[in-house]
């Protein structure tokens, strides 16, 4: 128990903690903050009772003098202590076969059915008499100018109910069918598809016909619907007749499939109320890089009176909002075909839904606004998708238009062409996506019970996150004790990510907990489940627990094979390291796949606020945080400060606090002298035995591993020092301090002695400097930039906060690179660390006995060959066989004629020139730029990253 935990107390002079037992047996134990730390005990007293007697032995007290206890009082005392380490171990080994409680009966629900159904729909046809109309259906699809039979050929995509296998009257799909106008439109028909009794699983596509209609009685438009107001004004036209037909088709997808590419998103036209009390799953959608090359122009219109004009390219992504992403190319002066060689990335995510527009500007300088030469529009769902890392897509030519669509002004004259190479890569993103479900390596189980101890009985929800897939629990209103008792499964295609699990307050979407445990530490088909305490850092950057939340984790592999397949491949996707993008852009990347979450998860029903989902994501580690970098040093720190401990250890081998310990650690030092051969298995042993001796605890580390740290949160890597603690350590600075200052004097006098001699000598370098800068100034090129200083700042800072985010993250990396270094002995991966545990065991194994094995080689070799080999052939048969070798050697070249030779040497030339040409054309490993399989597996091992507030 923390004394920072205990409420209402004064923790700086006197504590006193009573515990009641069994029977209303009262211990009552006094502690005070200055006395030294005791070991109290119960005792059994006369009367058959127990009771406390202490302060018993002091930790770390000198032992009695020699001779004041006898050999069997120290050797009972010996016995009593290594009962009591053996009954611990034990403990510890048995909480490995058994499950901390036991699992419960709850229903499953297999998060990835739930959240890759959807249903689509197809426009197909229309038809209608007389007169001709505009019609459009939604207000998401085309309009078809001018017809009465129009053809859509569009898809939409509906999200399938959760929770259902069949879908009932509830579950229609609507279309109104208007005649587009410039002021107001005219309602033209209503049809629905009943799709009751329609299984969710079935993939069967269903064409229907139906037959327009007026607007059912409940769906009766008011005076303020614009696409009704129309009809409403004109009354005495009256009731308007209403024919034609619409031909529909329907079937039952996922987000996989190819139709889902191009599909619409209708819009959220009446939220559901009581969609907050139900279970809700939603999922990253299928992002794509959008890599645009734009090469080159030909016959660029010159709009200038000089030779040409100076065009240069912007590159925009808009959205269907109206936002755009921009970059802008160099411009090249007075050029006709200009080459730019610029690339440009973005990321869009499936339904293709934005839009790529180039427009080539002739730049006129800071004193004019540059006038638009031509545009180019690409709809982002007609790029070629790129697969592999083979071939890239070719590149094409784009005449340009004008803003009405024509390729040339009013005298005839084309504006040009521009060369660029666009295309989708959903591949590079697979990783963020979660991709193909037949990759996934096991399936995750996650029970969300319930939650204790939450002050002031808040109206909470759980969110549930893990891969690409995310969970929104029912809301519990006004309950301090909320139970859920919901279990989730969910496939894994990369075991390192991690599973999150936060509760938020209802109305402020305020985080007041949160438990995240890696996969990759966890037991295959173990169950882990514990009340872990809900953290958060204040508004004073101080760590509260606001209650505790029972949970279980539950990571059962599909096979052990699958399973070491994807710890020897990378944990990003390939393209990162064949076609790597910058630090700076695959940054951008990220926070961009997370940006477009954020809103698709804020628009969902319900709707998730913006502040639930970057906590579950970190969204503001992405930022320059002085926090992170502090705990990045303090992740270090404790590392080599664990390290160090080591010697601690050594120390304790040696000291005799142990009798039966450094007897036999001598006992093991003479054995080695006596055999040198044994040094390196012993050492090897040591430390497979170190590791085994942390067997057991793993199971409770990987608990607390899952539980925010408290210390590390707030930038510290070990709690801060006691008073006594504290005046030690300035004790110890303050005679440093003067030692210091003593050093200091000393050098002082031998600085001055120095000064002159170096005077001279620094004032004559510092005149051949100034001069030698002075000729190699260069002119400082003039721009807008530098008579704006607000630009000039603005700069300044973004490469500032450039150089902190490096550093950030370089010291995260740094970090994590140590805790995994300390993790592989540690079992922090247990599959890790059993591999180099039998590893250093089988290399020991070997050492013990590779100098028995080189003494039998070297016997048998040198006693039995050799003797058997000049047993059967003689002195003599050697000397022959030299003479007829060296003799064919300098043969007469009639014996073999020179063009047999020829041959025979052009043979060979020709076979080893196709082995060169063949190893050119295989890929060498040795240039393979992806990280070989011993880093992939370094790279699973669980840091403290996650721990961090």
């Amino acid at each position: 128990m923390k004394l920072r935990d205990v409420s209402e107390a004064d923790a700086t002079a006197r504590l006193r903690l009573t515990v009641t037992g069994k029977h209303d047996k009262v211990l009552s134990l006094t502690f005070t903050n200055s006395a030294p730390a005791f070991d109290w005990k119960l005792e059994r007293d006369l009367d058959g009772g127990r009771r406390a007697t202490g302060p018993g032995k002091r930790r770390g007290a000198a032992k009695k003098a020699k001779g004041s206890e006898t050999f069997g009082e120290q050797l009972e005392e010996y016995k009593q202590e290594l009962k009591t380490r053996a009954k611990s171990f034990m403990d510890e080994v048995l909480k490995l076969g058994a499950k901390p409680r036991p699992a419960p009966r709850l229903p499953t629900i297999d998060v990835e059915d739930e959240v890759s159904r959807a249903l689509f729909a197809t426009d197909v046809i229309a038809m209608d008499s007389g007169g001709t109309s505009d019609p459009f259906a939604s207000s998401t699809s085309k309009t078809e100018w001018k017809t009465l039979n129009p053809v859509w050929d569009e898809v939409f995509t509906f999200r399938v109910p959760p929770n259902k296998i069949t879908l009932d009257e509830t579950d229609a799909v609507e279309l109104h069918l208007f005649d587009r106008d410039v002021a107001l439109n005219d309602f033209i028909g209503y049809a629905k598809i009943d799709m009751t009794g329609t299984k969710v699983y079935s993939t069967k596509r269903t064409k229907v016909t139906l037959k327009l209609k007026g607007l059912p009685l409940d769906q009766r438009p008011d005076m303020f619907d614009v696409n009704h107001l129309k009809e409403k004004l004109m009354f005495w036209e009256g009731e308007r007749q209403i024919t034609g037909e619409v031909e529909i088709e329907y079937w039952l997808g996922n987000r996989h499939d190819e139709d889902y590419r191009v599909a619409g998103v209708p819009l959220l036209r009446h939220p559901d109320p009581l969609a907050s009390k139900t279970l809700n799953h939603f999922c990253d959608p299928v992002s794509a890089l959008v890599r645009v090359e734009v090469h080159r122009g030909r016959n660029i219109i010159n709009l200038d009176d000089d030779d040409g004009s100076d065009p240069y390219v912007q590159v925009s992504l808009i959205q269907p909002d109206g936002s755009a992403e921009s970059f802008r190319t160099h411009y090249i002066d007075d050029a006709t075909d200009p080459e730019w060689n610029c690339t440009y990335n973005f990321i869009a995510a499936k339904p293709y839904s934005t839009e790529l527009v180039l427009r080539v500007y002739d730049y006129d300088g800071v004193t004019s606004s540059d006038d638009l030469i031509g545009l180019v529009r690409v709809p982002i769902a007609d790029l070629e998708m790129h697969k592999g890392v083979s071939k890239l897509p070719n590149s094409k030519w784009y005449t340009l238009l004008d803003e009405e669509g024509k390729d040339c002004n009013t005298e005839g004259t084309k504006y040009g062409d521009i060369e660029i190479r666009a295309y989708l890569d959903e591949e590079y993103f697979e990783h963020l996506h979660g991709g193909d479900t037949k990759k996934a390596v096991g399936k995750l189980s996650v029970d969300v019970l319930e939650a204790t101890f939450m002050e002031g009985a808040p109206n909470t929800f759980v969110m549930v996150k893990t891969g690409p897939y995310w969970s929104r629990l029912p809301d519990m209103n006004a309950q301090a004790n909320p139970q859920w008792n919901t279990r989730l499964r969910y496939p894994i295609m990369e075991p390192s990510e991690p599973v999150t699990v936060g509760v938020f307050d209802t109305y402020s979407g305020a985080l007041l907990g949160k438990v995240r445990c890696v996969l990759s530490g966890l037991d295959d088909g173990m169950r882990y489940e514990d009340e872990f305490p809900l953290k958060t850092l204040n508004s004073s950057g101080v760590v509260v627990t606001n209650g505790t939340l029972r949970c279980a984790f539950t990571f059962k592999h599909k096979s052990p094979t699958a399973l070491a397949a994807r710890y020897m491949q990378p944990v990003l996707p390939e393209k990162w390291f064949i076609q790597p993008l910058s630090e700076s852009e695959q940054r951008r990347m990220l926070r961009g796949h997370s940006a477009i979450m954020t809103r698709r998860l804020y628009n969902s029903n319900p709707s998730i606020p913006e502040s639930v989902t970057k906590a579950m994501i970190d969204f503001s580690k992405q930022d320059v945080s002085i926090k992170s970098i502090k705990a990045s040093i303090a992740r270090m720190e404790r590392v080599v400060t664990n390290l160090s401990s080591m010697g601690d250890g050594l120390s304790y081998l040696l000291s005799w606090e142990s009798i039966p310990v450094t007897a036999f650690t001598q006992l093991i030092m003479v054995v080695v002298i006596h055999h040198p051969n044994l040094f390196m298995p012993m050492i090897l042993l040591s430390i497979a035995c170190a590791s085994l001796a942390r067997f057991p605890s793993r199971y409770r580390r990987a608990l607390d591993r899952c539980v925010p740290d408290d210390w590390l949160s707030v930038g510290l890597a070990f709690p801060p020092d006691s008073e006594e603690e504290k005046e030690k350590k300035k004790q110890a600075e303050a005679e440093a301090k003067r030692k210091l200052e003593e050093a200091k004097r000393i050098a002082a006098e031998e600085k001055k002695r120095l000064a002159a001699e170096k005077k001279a000598a620094a004032k004559e370098a510092k005149a051949e400097a100034a001069a030698e800068a002075a000729a190699n100034k260069k002119s400082e090129i003039f721009t807008f930039e530098s008579l704006n200083p607000l630009a000039s700042l603005q700069k300044q800072m973004e490469e500032i906060t450039a150089m902190i985010t490096d550093a950030q993250i370089v010291l995260d990396q740094a970090a994590g690179i140590l805790e995994r270094v300390a993790g592989i002995l540690d079992w922090e991966e247990p599959r890790v660390t059993a591999l180099v545990v039998v590893t250093l065991i089988g290399l020991a194994v070997v050492f013990i006995f590779i100098e028995a094995v080189a003494r039998f080689v070297t016997r048998i070799v040198l006693g039995v060959v050799m003797k058997t080999f000049f047993a059967i052939v003689s002195p003599k048969t050697i000397k022959w066989g030299l003479t007829f070798a060296t003799l064919f050697a300098l043969r007469h070249p009639a014996i073999l004629p020179d063009a047999a030779t020829a041959a025979i040497e052009e043979e060979k030339a020709l076979r080893r020139a196709a082995a060169e040409a063949a190893a050119e054309r295989a890929p060498s490993s040795a240039l393979d730029p992806r990280p070989i399989a011993p880093v992939n597996v370094f790279y699973r091992i669980p840091t403290q990253a996650t721990r961090i507030l």
